[in-house]
């Protein structure tokens, strides 16, 4: 008879050892006597015939090797503590079901009698074989704590996990707290920056934005939006990730390299308006100012060469309140051609579409 499958359930074991049982009564009601009556397992019962039953088992196939850990030793030994496969309990409880003792059906699996002992009293409690689903470790807060660390949280949002264990008085570790504050919806971020704003700047933003709050579409599509950009080379590069094992961390094929300080850039110039957009203008730099960077000057070339050809009578055109733009000879040229602006509350990037 062919052995059992390396994987199956406690009844199919069972199934198979009353068969090769009925098997060996037949064969020992004809005159039959065993090769190796030598060999036999202690039984835990005097009288029950398992020596015959386990000279007769055919031996079933090894079971598979374990996933091996990257990088790691090869072995095929079963790790020490690990807990058994669900089949390895049904040939526990197979065994024992056939009169074996603990000590001998651990050797079956190769594990210890206690083990063996421990399956048996556990089966019952198992659904084929499988492990209990586990509790997991208690928590190490309660709600009062909980609430604790969300008050802290809220009332100072810029606070760090160390200087709120200091507020606490106690010590718990940072996932701790992590896991507290992500529970209910908190998480740690970099913190936004803008630029400062004086209440007199905050005043002339909240009158702009009531004096235009009610525009229509029309009459925004006569707005030109325009701004600049710096672009520099190297710049907003994306980073690389790379597969390493933690000491590959400074191999050279592994980083990445980088110069100091600022490497070539270009001041960029460009322009919306509803239905239209100009063409991107390379600035360029003013040789006679003070730093040898973007002056008045530089800002006179783009108007002089993009305003004439998408400005018409009726648009209104945009831009910030850059030195260079409210430079006196800029307003005069703007002045000279009948351009008229729309008057920008400082500090305003977020109200540019552009």
């Amino acid at each position: 008879m062919p052995p059992p499958p390396a994987r199956c359930r406690y009844l199919d074991v069972v199934e198979f050892l009353v068969e090769q049982q009925a098997e060996v009564n037949t064969k020992k009601d004809n005159g039959w006597t065993p090769l190796h009556p030598h060999k036999s397992v202690t039984l835990a019962r005097p009288n029950a015939t398992f020596s015959c039953f386990c000279q007769l088992l055919p031996p079933l196939r090894p079971l598979p090797m374990p996933p091996r850990t990257p990088l790691g030793i090869i072995d095929g030994n079963r790790p020490y503590g690990h807990e058994l496969t669900p089949n390895q309990r049904g040939k526990i409880e197979g065994a024992v079901a056939f009169g074996a003792n603990y000590a001998a059906a651990g050797k079956l699996v190769d594990c210890t009698r206690h083990a063996a002992r421990k399956t048996i009293l556990l089966a019952t409690e198992r659904q084929d074989g499988h492990s209990k689903p586990r509790p997991g470790r208690p928590r190490e807060w309660d709600s009062r704590f909980e609430r604790r660390v969300l008050r802290i949280a809220r009332m100072t949002p810029k606070t760090t996990y160390q200087q709120m264990r200091e507020q606490l008085g106690t010590y718990p570790s940072h996932d701790t707290l992590a896991r507290i504050l992500d529970k209910n919806g908190l998480t740690n971020w970099i913190s936004k920056q803008r630029p400062f704003l004086t209440l007199e700047a905050v005043k002339k933003r909240l009158r702009w934005t009531l004096l235009h709050k009610d525009w229509s579409y029309d009459e925004w599509a006569f707005i030109i939006w325009s701004d600049e950009c710096s672009v520099e080379r190297g710049a907003g590069a994306r980073r690389t990730w790379v597969f390493r094992t933690p000491g590959q961390k400074w191999d050279k094929e592994i980083v990445d390299t980088y110069t100091k300080g600022k490497d070539i850039s270009i001041m960029v110039w460009g322009a919306i308006w509803v239905g239209g957009r100009s063409d991107l203008f390379i600035m360029n730099r003013d040789e006679t100012s003070k730093k040898q960077g973007y002056s008045a000057a530089s800002y006179l070339e783009v108007l002089d060469d993009q305003l004439p050809t998408i400005w018409s009578p009726g648009m209104i055109f945009m831009q910030d309140n850059a030195p260079i733009h409210t430079a006196k000879v800029v307003k005069d040229w703007l002045q000279s051609n009948a351009i008229p602006i729309l008057d920008w509350p400082p500090y305003s990037p977020d109200l540019n579409p552009n």
